[in-house]
C-alpha cells in the first residue's frame, strides 16, 4: 500500500519534538497536525495547529520513469496570546507562525538530497529523493479571525 504524501508528512511532523511542542493539542486530537484542512477551531485557543495538503505538482513528470513531483503545501494557523477572559494579549500570532515554519521548514527543506524515509519508521513509510522549500512564508491575518495568523509554505517533493 502506498502511503499518502500528507500522511507521511504528518507522520514525519509529530515525531519532531521541536514542531509538536509549538503546537496546541485536544481530546481528539494529540497534536494539531491535519490533512486538507483544520479540524477543530484554533481561534480564541492561543495556540497553533498545521494543516498539510497537496497543491498540484511543481514541476513536469518524468517521461522516464514514476518518479512523482507534489507540491506539499503547509499553513500554519496561529492565534495571539490571550487572557483568562479570552482577550488577545498582543499581536504575537506572527512571531508564533513564523517560529513554527522554522522548525517545519528544517524537517521538510532538504538541499542536500538523499534518499529518506518520511513516517513513523514501518512499513507505511514513504520514500522521498529530495524536498526543497518552494516559497518563503506569506504571513496573512485570518479574516475575521480575531488576530490570528495564516502563514503557507510551500515544498517541492521529488518521490521514487
Amino acid at each position: 500500500m502506498t502511503t499518502d504524501l500528507t500522511i507521511a508528512a504528518r507522520r514525519e511532523l509529530k515525531g519532531v519534538n521541536a514542531v509538536t511542542s509549538l503546537l496546541g493539542s485536544s481530546a481528539e486530537w494529540d497534536t494539531w497536525i491535519w490533512r486538507w484542512r483544520p479540524y477543530v477551531s484554533i481561534e480564541g485557543t492561543g495556540s497553533a495547529g498545521i494543516v498539510l495538503s497537496i497543491r498540484g505538482g511543481w514541476t513536469s513528470p518524468n517521461q522516464h520513469n514514476t518518479a512523482q513531483f507534489p507540491r506539499l503545501q503547509v499553513e500554519v494557523y496561529a492565534d495571539v496570546d490571550r487572557d483568562p477572559s479570552l482577550n488577545p494579549l498582543s499581536r504575537t500570532a506572527e512571531e508564533k507562525a513564523l517560529a513554527i515554519c522554522q522548525v517545519v521548514d528544517a524537517v521538510f527543506h532538504i538541499p542536500q538530497g538523499g534518499v529518506l524515509m518520511w513516517g513513523n519508521g514501518d512499513a507505511n513509510d514513504l520514500r522521498i529523493v529530495g524536498s526543497l522549500r518552494l516559497t518563503e512564508p506569506d504571513v496573512v491575518e485570518v479574516p475575521e479571525g480575531d488576530g490570528m495568523v495564516r502563514a503557507t509554505v510551500s515544498y517541492g517533493v521529488n518521490l521514487g
